[in-house]
């Protein structure tokens, strides 16, 4: 008969051990701090720094983009304005407003500022022409005059016209409800040869005199 012979088992083959995980490295974070000083810059783009805490007020400096200025204090109002060193002029102070700008830091405990006072910072006197001659026989003769008054912010104006002859007008108020330059007109008659010049003497808020000159002549 014949035998089957079964065929001898085949090797297993040797199996590679495992390779171990290599280890991983904890990645390390960087905190950033958060800084305790109060601070603000601008959200996107540059801002204007103001006088006073309003839209109402001369610009006297900027906060440009990526600056960042100390917060030293904040509108009284409550109206989110941010009382700063200003950038532009190192050692005096602007607001610039909340709204277009973010801040940093501990916000708590900052000092409320009281408003600024508006004042006149420009008066300017123009007679107009500056030298006038005409026909001896043909006085009186009229100067036009013009004159402006500028503020830097809102606020209440009294003044007064004085001409070199002596007559004076009465005070007058004007209101001025931003920062800006109001324009008035007037003129002056003159009935002979001479210097003349007209007269703007602000008293209120504070006191500031603008003068224009001009000359008359004649010939026979």
């Amino acid at each position: 008969p014949v035998t089957n012979t079964p065929a001898p088992p085949t090797p297993a083959l040797p199996t590679e051990p495992p390779t171990p995980a290599l280890p991983t490295a904890t990645p390390t974070i960087t905190l950033t701090p958060t800084p305790t000083v109060p601070m603000v810059t601008p959200k996107d783009v540059g801002v204007n720094c103001r006088l006073g805490p309003s839209t109402a007020w001369e610009v006297v400096g900027w906060l440009l983009p990526d600056q960042w200025a100390e917060i030293k204090g904040k509108d009284a109002e409550g109206n989110n304005w941010w009382y700063i060193e200003n950038p532009t002029t190192p050692g005096t102070f602007c607001f610039v407003s909340g709204a277009v700008t973010v801040t940093a830091g501990n916000l708590a405990g900052i000092p409320t500022v009281p408003t600024p006072k508006a004042s006149v910072t420009a008066v300017n006197v123009e007679m107009n022409p500056k030298n006038a001659s005409i026909t001896c026989g043909m006085f009186p003769f009229t100067f036009d005059v013009t004159f402006t008054i500028t503020t830097n912010g809102p606020t209440e104006v009294t003044f007064q016209r004085i001409l070199s002859n002596g007559n004076k007008a009465p005070p007058e108020t004007v209101t001025f409800d931003k920062a800006e330059t109001k324009e008035f007109n007037d003129y002056y008659r003159v009935g002979a040869v001479g210097d003349y010049w007209f007269k703007v003497k602000v008293t209120s808020p504070n006191q500031v005199v603008g003068k224009g000159n001009a000359t008359m002549s004649c010939t026979p």
